[in-house]
Order: C-alpha cells, then structure tokens, then sequence
C-alpha cells in the first residue's frame, strides 16, 4: 500500500464523525444579560457573542461598530421568525421530533465529554513553549508503513536484526518514488503530518528509528533524517504567540483524550459481531436508516452483542436515524459498516452516562438547548415561506431573456444500444443487425442491466453523454447501425433511431431549473418582508451599549499561520 504523506483526519473512522460533534466551547457560567428583547423573548449577550464570533471567524470579516449592530438586527430578525414558527406550531411535526431528539443526543453528549473529560484539562508553560519550539523546526523523514501492528513489529524487528531501512522500503511500497527514495516523506514542519507522526519525530534526533508509530492510516516505523530549528526563538516572539500556541495545545490535548474516551469505551463494551447479520443488513440498506423491503434480515435479528447488552436490526435502525444522511451514506462495505455500528454503540454509552450525571438539568445544557431550539424553530419558519413561493411567470420569461444561452436544449439522438464484452459477438451482430431486430438483439445479447426490458433504449441522449462515441452516432444518419465501437475494454452497437437538432427552451422545460435559481433571492425577499409585518407584531428592545465593550472570546482552533514565524 502506498502511504507519502499523512495529514491529520484523512483516515478518520467514521464513527469519530458520528459520536464526537462537541467542539468544546460548551457554555458554562451563569445567565448574561440579554442584548435585545424581541416580546418577551431575551436575545442573551452570550448567544450573540458566540454567534458573532462564528460568523467572523468564518467570514474572515472585520469587526467593526456597524457590522456588529447589522449582525444584531439579523439575530433579531431570526428570532421574530421563531417566535412566528412557534405561534404557528410549524415546528410541531415527526421531522422536527426527530431532530429534537438528534439535538437532545448531541448537546447530552457535548456536555458530558466536556464537563468530564475536557474541562479538567490545563495547559502548562512547558506545554506553551514546546509547541513554540515545535512551530518553528522543520524535519525530513523516512517511514515503512504497515495496516497492522503486527506487521509494523516485525518490520522493527527485522531492522533491528541489520535488514536496511531502504531494502524494506522497497518491500513495503508499490508507489516506484517511495521504492526509490526509501520511503522518504520528504520535507515538512508543523501540523504538515499526522499528529501521532509529528509527536514521534519531535522527540526523536537524527538517525534515530521509533518503535511502531500507530497513526491514522496504520503504523509507522520512522527514521528521523534531519531537523532544523530556528535559531533565535526571542522572548517577545514567545509571548506573542502564547494566546494562539495555549489554544493549539488545547485542540490537541482535547483529541487525544477525545480518542482515549472512544478506546476506553469499545474496551469496556467490547462488541462481538455477527459476520453473517452483517452482511444481510449492508445488503438490505438504502441509506436512509430503512431496509429494502426484499431484506432477509429480520428486525428482531441480532447485529452485536457487547457487554451489558445487544443491538438488533431494529435497534440499529433507530440510532443510525440520529445520524445524517452523509454519514448513513459513507457505510459502503462491511468494515465501514462494522465501524459505523461501534460509533453507534459509544454514542448510547455516552448518552447513558450523560444522563446518569444529570447533564440535562444543569445551566449549561438549557443555555445550549435553547441556542438549538430557536434555530430549529427558525428553520421551520424558513422551511414554511419557502413552500409557499411561487416565482410569477414573467419573472421566469424574463430570466430567460437576459441569459437565453443557459436556456438552450443542445442537438439530441435517440438511439439503441447492444453493450458487449466480447469483439467476435459484437462483429456478428453488427452484421445481423437492422432496425427491425435491433432490440430483439439487444434484449437477447446485452450486458447492460435492464436491456432485456428495454430493449436496449437509451433515449435521446447528447454528445455530452455518449463521450468519445458521439462524433460517428450524430454524424450516422436516421436508421443506421454503428459500430462495433471499442469503449472502456468493451464494445458497444448502437441503432439510431431519431434525432433532436439544437433548439431554444420552452418555459415549461425550463421553468424548474429557473424556479431553484430564483428561489434563494425570493426566499430571502419573502423572509425580510414577513420580519418587517412580524416588527409590528412585537416590541423589540435594543441594548446597544453592551455591544460597545463585547469581548469576543474564541475557543476556534487558530490557523496554522498564526503559529508559524
């Protein structure tokens, strides 16, 4: 397996993705004050500190007087809605249940790991002046990669009995530049590589061989090559970057006990699957937390049992429904499948634990939960005027005559088609074929799946879409067979059966791409002007002044070069 370069988070287990979504800036401390009274709804100075400094930190804008009472009255605004979403009961459905549930998980979770395993984390001046000797050194290294520990023992082993670190490289990689360059990853400084990579070369000296290295993609055995620190590391130069090297060292020292919680607690469960259930379940997924209904699994069909209990079909289908679409979507095969299950199993544990500490019943979850209620309350109201737009004809006619280019139905052939994955069939029925027994053929002989059905109809289709195929099939006549032509290590026929020249769009065939393009801009026009209504509807205090001497904490990890010299 070929493995150059390794950056943190590539080879993340889906699981890391499905359980850990706290990031650590859980509010604690007592109520603030509120910063706008929209009814009698409060807009607490905390909310609007923490999602001011989220929208400058991802705008990468300024703060400045204007942008923040702009971004004041956008807050207020959202919370008009919500207020007009819960008068409404818009929220009031099985989708939001559902996700008031996901919410509930999430933020049980998010305090129990932050309260009990991050919060007692500190970060010491030795700590702070590492990293800053580490931001400024610079290594070349060599590896061997292994997939397992195993492996990587028996590679150290081997190095250590006098085999040279080329010659096994040369084992080890299929990739002809690590064959070459024995395993070199070349040049590379601070947060270039995997975390566990960059910790063992920094206590390494040159010449120096680490034992395994386990790392995101597997195990390494590393050779430190040459390092390069900066000479002069000031005093001043430590101090200005303290606040960004404190909170670095804190991302980091929160991931690793992050993993140690994870390890900790597929330890303690230990899961012992059903290789067989397994299979049936990926099998029977669609990913939508639902089985095909042809699926052979039964609900009561155990997936795992771990320690303290075990998950059926059912129950599997239930928790994968607290996960989102994209990470359903990632379970491709039975390892992903077995890992998505583990992630499953730590998020009940940690829910369990969450709610045997009494996460629920502190502050800082209300705080957090009502943060998550007025956006989803928000979302529903947003959701609401969406489907009740309708963009009028004549602004769709219009759009069509300021850009008629976008709007314009390219050249078309309909044809048949008799995919083959073998030259001397396809030269045979080249040579029987005609457009009356075209399909007759195509049913008979196809690889295509559905061909038998169809006939080998593939409808009208454009150059786009038959590639390098299309020059001889638009320029073949009505009728005409073509082919056998070579694609991909098959062979294809195909039998022109019509064509459609390049022409302008109707309204009718256009009208609902053009409706997704205006409906952003309608959407937002229709959301200010139900604000403005809902302004009449509820008296809306301001506190200005607290804005004036808002600090703006941020917990946000600092980019790499705010570190660097």
């Amino acid at each position: 397996m070929d493995k150059r370069i390794i950056i943190p988070g590539l080879a993340i287990l889906i699981f890391s993705v499905v359980w850990f979504g706290a990031d650590a800036s859980w509010t604690q401390g007592e109520e603030e004050e509120w910063v706008a009274l929209v009814g009698d709804s409060p807009l607490h100075l905390s909310d609007y500190r923490d999602a001011y400094r989220d929208y400058i930190l991802s705008t990468g804008l300024p703060d400045t007087p204007r942008r923040r009472t702009d971004f004041l009255e956008r807050l207020v605004t959202m919370r008009l809605l919500a207020l007009d979403a819960r008068k409404q009961e818009l929220a009031d459905s099985p989708e939001f249940d559902l996700q008031r549930e996901r919410i509930r998980q999430k933020l049980l979770i998010e305090g129990y790991v932050t309260s009990e395993v991050l919060s007692p984390i500190e970060v010491t001046e030795d700590e702070l002046r590492e990293m800053f000797v580490r931001v400024n050194t610079r290594w070349e290294a060599s590896h061997l990669y292994a997939a397992n520990l195993e492996e990587a023992a028996e590679l150290k082993a081997r190095l250590d009995a006098g085999e040279a670190f080329a010659d096994l490289a040369r084992e080890v990689f299929a990739d002809e530049q690590l064959r070459a360059n024995g395993g070199s990853v070349g040049e590379f400084g601070f947060d270039e590589m995997d975390w566990a990579f960059e910790d063992a070369v920094f206590a390494m000296n040159p010449g120096d061989i680490s034992d395994p290295v386990q790392t995101a993609q597997g195990y390494s055995i590393i050779r430190l090559d040459n390092r390069f620190t900066q000479p002069i590391l000031t005093e001043s130069e430590f101090a200005e970057r303290k606040g960004g090297l404190t909170r670095y060292v804190l991302v980091r020292k929160h991931e690793k006990a992050r993993d140690v919680l994870r390890e900790s607690i597929l330890d303690a469960l230990a899961p012992r699957f059903d290789d067989t259930a397994l299979e049936a379940l990926l099998s029977g997924l669609n990913g939508t937390a639902a089985l095909d209904a042809e699926s052979e699994l039964l609900p009561s069909d155990v997936l795992v049992e771990f320690n303290g209990g075990q998950m059926t079909a059912e129950a599997f289908l239930s928790a994968a429904g607290m996960t989102s679409e994209e990470q359903r979507a990632a379970v491709t095969d039975t390892e992903s499948l077995r890992s998505f299950i583990q992630g499953l199993l730590i998020r009940q544990e940690l829910v369990r634990r969450a709610e045997e500490e009494g996460i629920e019943e502190t502050q800082a979850y209300h705080i957090a939960d009502r943060r998550e209620q007025y956006d989803l309350q928000y979302e529903a109201a947003w959701k609401h005027l969406e489907g009740e737009i309708v963009v009028p004809d004549d602004s769709i006619a219009a759009h069509m005559a300021r850009f008629p280019a976008e709007f314009e139905i390219p050249a078309r052939v309909r044809v048949q088609e008799v995919l083959l994955d073998d030259a001397s069939l396809a030269a045979e029925l080249a040579r029987q074929a005609t457009s009356s027994n075209f399909a007759e053929l195509a049913a008979a002989h196809s690889i295509r799946q559905g061909a038998a059905a169809s006939g080998g109809d593939l409808g009208f289709v454009t150059r786009e879409q038959l590639g390098q195929v299309a020059l001889p099939v638009f320029d073949a006549p009505v009728g005409s067979i073509v082919g056998p032509l070579a694609v991909g290590g098959r062979f294809v026929l195909f039998h022109v059966v019509d064509k459609s020249p390049e022409r302008p769009a109707t309204i009718a065939e256009s009208r609902e791409r053009i409706e997704d393009q205006l409906r952003a801009a309608w959407v937002r026009k229709t959301v200010r002007e139900r604000a403005e209504e809902l302004r009449s509807e509820y008296p809306i205090e301001r506190r200005l002044d607290l804005l004036d001497d808002l600090a703006l904490r941020s917990t946000d990890t600092p980019s790499v070069a705010t570190l660097n010299p």
